[in-house]
């Protein structure tokens, strides 16, 4: 059997650490800056696109890795760490209900 890299873990992991960054500096130009409210939206709506393909890549190469056997513990590592920031990121940066009424 031909030795695979977790590329599906990595990129689960990599789109999720951009969707973090990405959704925390849309937040803060939303509240914390004078710039205009399109830079933030269009911030925060390029943040939940990149944690929507994290989730579906997590998704699909968790998949994968129920099939192989045996699972390669790096991988699993990747996988579960990704899977934790994009559940994290789901729960801080709420979609709505959030800042209303204030300011």
């Amino acid at each position: 059997m031909p030795a695979t890299r977790p590329l599906g873990a990595l990129a689960t992991l990599a789109l999720a650490g951009a969707a973090v960054v990405v959704l925390a500096a849309g937040e803060f130009a939303w509240t914390r800056t004078d710039t205009g409210e399109g830079v933030a939206v269009l911030a925060l709506l390029l943040g939940w696109t990149l944690l929507a393909w994290a989730a579906l890549v997590a998704a699909s190469t968790a998949a994968v890795l129920l099939r192989r056997r045996p699972a390669r513990a790096a991988e699993v590592v990747l996988l579960v760490a990704g899977t934790v920031l994009v559940v994290a990121a789901a729960a801080w940066f709420l979609p709505v209900g959030t800042g209303s009424g204030t300011g």
